[in-house]
């Protein structure tokens, strides 16, 4: 799947997904803390519109794609993640913010 996008992209992301993560509370070689803060849903929410942005901005995918690549090689994907993220988003309001 990486194939297809720039590597710049894919670092970016990381970086906010990590950034994100570990800003919520998840730090390296500590205990993960008993609820997520908000950050965590918020990554997972940076993903899931990123992964639409890709799929239905031309200007996204021009920044995001490789050229000469098209967002048809990489919509499987891209629906696994939305409907990934999308099911963890709504998972994670269930449990930690309802309960």
């Amino acid at each position: 799947m990486a194939e297809g996008f720039k590597s710049s992209f894919i670092i970016a992301l990381v970086v906010v997904w990590n950034a994100l993560f570990i800003l919520g509370g998840f730090l390296p070689g500590k205990p993960p803390p008993e609820e997520p803060g908000l950050l965590v849903p918020l990554a997972l929410a940076v993903v899931l519109v990123a992964s639409f942005a890709v799929d239905r901005s031309p200007a996204f995918q021009r920044w995001v794609l490789k050229p000469g690549r098209s967002v048809g090689e990489i919509r499987p994907a891209l629906r696994l993640i939305q409907l990934t993220t999308g099911l963890l988003l709504v998972i994670f309001a269930i449990v930690f913010r309802v309960a």
